[in-house]
């Protein structure tokens, strides 16, 4: 935890590409001498004990950056648009309003943990191109209204993590037309039964959707198209039936939900 203090007016003699200053003492002021940085791509100021909101300026800069992390500190404010090449992590903060907007060409999108509210629909179905996007985490926010069914426009979306928010609803089709290995929707406020296309999702390792309220039959096709499941998580829904024997052929899973390991084991 080193310290790093300067004076308001102060104005770096150098200019740099990457500043890497995650765990250092920064705050509590968002450090305003980065304003200066005219070449900066990469930028770490996580964990640095910032207690402020995000300056105007900052938010304004050229797409030069490519990497931004300001994870775990207790920035405030909302943001409208991250200007952003290839990531950005905001999580564990306190940023509020709606999910900013997006650079095109943004692979890495981590705002977990934070009060962001409102609908997914402007983030996932702008028409702004997102095909590089392979990492959606907007997990522990205050996200209302359904899951809008335009997913087909992530063709590289690889993790999507929506979990404890208060989404409605039920699971889009186009969810099943992305690349997925990693679903996890759980603890919200969903239902209805499964849609058949998540079976074309035959690369997923974890699935999560438990603490909602989907029904039906269990499908049988998690155990015929989802082969390589590691993560199978159902519990605390509304599922009716018997428990598909094909579940009992995933060779490759590893944790199946412990309110169901009696069930499974007295067929």
């Amino acid at each position: 935890m080193l310290r790093f203090e300067s004076n308001s007016s102060w104005i770096p003699p150098f200019q740099c590409r990457t500043i890497e200053l995650g765990q250092w003492h920064l705050g509590p002021k968002f450090p305003h001498w980065l304003k200066f940085q005219k070449n900066l791509s990469k930028l770490d100021i996580s964990q640095a004990g910032i207690s402020d909101s995000v300056p105007t300026w900052f938010l304004n800069l050229s797409p030069q950056f490519k990497y931004v992390n300001l994870s775990y500190n207790q920035l405030a404010g909302g943001i409208s648009y991250l200007n952003v090449r290839d990531s950005v992590d905001l999580s564990s903060n306190r940023f509020t309003g709606p999910l900013p907007r997006v650079f095109p060409t943004l692979q890495f999108l981590i705002l977990s943990n934070n009060l962001f509210s409102g609908s997914l629909f402007e983030l996932v179905c702008h028409s702004s191109s997102k095909e590089r996007m392979e990492a959606l985490f907007i997990d522990k926010n205050l996200l209302t209204g359904e899951i809008p069914d335009c997913w087909n426009q992530l063709e590289s979306l690889t993790f999507l993590n929506l979990g404890n928010n208060n989404l409605t609803g039920k699971i889009p089709p186009s969810l099943g037309r992305t690349g997925l290995d990693w679903l996890n929707l759980r603890n919200n406020s969903m239902f209805g039964e499964l849609p058949s296309t998540l079976q074309n999702l035959t690369n997923l390792r974890i699935l999560d959707l438990s603490e909602n309220h989907f029904s039906g039959n269990i499908p049988t096709w998690i155990g015929d198209k989802l082969s390589t499941l590691m993560i199978l998580s159902l519990r605390s829904n509304n599922f009716d039936g018997q428990i598909p024997h094909k579940i009992c052929d995933l060779q490759y899973l590893q944790n199946l939900d412990r309110i169901w390991t009696f069930l499974v084991t007295t067929f």
